[in-house]
C-alpha cells in the first residue's frame, strides 16, 4: 500500500496521536427526519438508490447547514450532496481496476451533461445532476447558477487529474500543489457556496469586493477541507486513499505522520482563528450594506461548514475524548485490520 510507505512500520500507526478540533458541537437541523424521507423518495425514482447512503447525506447536511430554515432550500441542496457522494460509488469502479480510460469516460459523460443540460436515460449519473441542478437552480441569480457550474465543472476535471495522474501513478500530491487541486475535488466550494441559498442571501458587489469578505471565503474553504483531512486520516490511510493533505505534507516534508498530523492540527486551528478574526472585522465594518441580519447569517453559514462536517463525523465515528486525544473504536478496528487482515 502506498500509504503505509510513510510510515517507519505499520506499529506506528497505532501510536498516532489524533486531538479534538472544536469545543462546539452543532445541532442537528431539526428538519433532519423530513429531509431524510423526502431524499429516499427523490432517490428512488434512480435504479442506483441506496437508501443507506441517502441517510447518511441527510444527516451530514443537517449538520453542514444546521442553520437553514427553509425546507425546500435544504432539499434542494442536499439532492447535490447525494448527487456528490454517489459521483463516488461510479468512480470506485475504475479506482479497484485501476483505469484511467473508465474514469476519463465518466467525467467526460458528466462534463458533457454540465454543458448540454441533457443526459442519455441509462446515465443515470447525469440524470442525478440534471436534477439536482435544476432543484438549485429555483434558488440562484444567473451569476451564481454560472459560478455554481464552473465549481461543479472543475471539480469533475480534477477527479480526472488525481485519478490519473497521481492514483494511477502511486504519488502523493505535493503539498505546495495540494490545495489547489484538492479544494475542487473534494467539492468543498461548491458546499460554500450553497451557504448563500441556505439563508436566502445574495452578497451585493460592495460585500464581493471587500477583502475581508473575499478572506473569509478563501479561508473557509480550506479550513472544511484541513477539517475533512484531519478527522479522516485514519480511514484513508487503512484504505490506501492518498488524497490527504497530511500525507502530502509527510511526504513532501520527508517527516513523521506524527508531525505532519500535528502540522494539520496547527493548521487548522490558524485557519480557525483567521477565520473568526475577518468575521469580526466584517461584523463591525460601519457601512448600510454591512450592517445587516442576512449578511451575518451568510457569515455564521459559511464557518458553520467545517463545524458541522466535523459534528457529523465526530457521531458516525462514534469517538471519545480522553486526556486531550480522541479516542476512537472504529479507528483502532481500521488499524487492526491493516495489520492484521485475519483478525478481522
Amino acid at each position: 500500500m502506498k500509504t503505509l510507505s510513510l510510515l517507519k512500520n505499520k506499529e506506528e500507526f497505532w501510536s498516532l496521536k489524533i486531538r479534538p478540533l472544536f469545543k462546539q458541537k452543532l445541532d442537528l437541523n431539526p428538519h433532519h427526519e423530513w429531509l431524510s424521507k423526502e431524499l429516499i423518495q427523490w432517490s428512488k425514482g434512480f435504479a442506483d438508490h441506496n437508501q443507506q447512503a441517502m441517510e447518511m447525506c441527510a444527516k451530514f447536511m443537517c449538520y453542514m447547514y444546521s442553520g437553514c430554515e427553509q425546507k425546500d432550500r435544504l432539499l434542494a441542496m442536499s439532492k447535490y450532496g447525494c448527487f456528490s457522494n454517489t459521483i463516488d460509488e461510479y468512480m470506485e469502479t475504475a479506482r479497484k481496476e485501476r483505469s484511467a480510460p473508465l474514469m476519463v469516460e465518466l467525467i467526460e459523460k458528466l462534463l458533457t451533461t454540465l454543458l448540454t443540460g441533457r443526459s442519455d436515460p441509462e446515465f443515470l449519473l447525469g440524470r442525478r445532476l440534471l436534477d439536482s441542478l435544476e432543484a438549485l437552480d429555483v434558488f440562484m441569480t444567473r451569476d451564481q447558477m454560472i459560478k455554481m457550474r464552473n465549481n461543479v465543472k472543475e471539480s469533475f476535471e480534477s477527479f480526472a487529474k488525481i485519478h490519473c495522474d497521481y492514483w494511477l501513478q502511486n504519488r502523493f500530491i505535493s503539498y505546495d500543489e495540494y490545495y489547489e487541486l484538492r479544494s475542487k475535488e473534494s467539492i468543498w466550494p461548491v458546499f460554500h457556496l450553497m451557504s448563500e441559498i441556505s439563508v436566502d442571501y445574495t452578497p451585493p458587489e460592495p460585500v464581493l469586493r471587500y477583502i475581508p469578505v473575499n478572506k473569509l471565503l478563501t479561508s473557509a474553504v480550506r479550513l472544511s477541507l484541513a477539517v475533512n483531512d484531519y478527522v479522516m486520516f485514519v480511514s484513508k490511510m487503512a484504505s490506501n486513499d492518498i488524497t490527504s493533505g497530511v500525507m502530502s505534507y509527510a511526504w513532501t516534508e520527508k517527516c513523521t505522520v506524527q508531525t505532519a498530523l500535528d502540522s494539520q492540527y496547527q493548521l487548522i486551528k490558524d485557519l480557525q482563528t483567521e477565520c473568526e478574526s475577518l468575521s469580526n472585522t466584517i461584523a463591525n465594518k460601519s457601512d448600510p450594506e454591512f450592517e445587516t441580519p442576512a449578511l451575518l447569517a451568510y457569515v455564521n453559514a459559511v464557518i458553520d461548514i467545517s463545524h458541522g462536517f466535523y459534528s457529523c463525523v465526530a457521531e458516525i465515528f462514534k469517538w471519545e475524548e480522553r486526556d486531550g486525544l480522541i479516542v476512537c473504536q472504529k479507528w483502532d478496528q481500521l488499524r487492526q485490520q491493516l495489520l492484521d487482515p485475519n483478525s478481522v
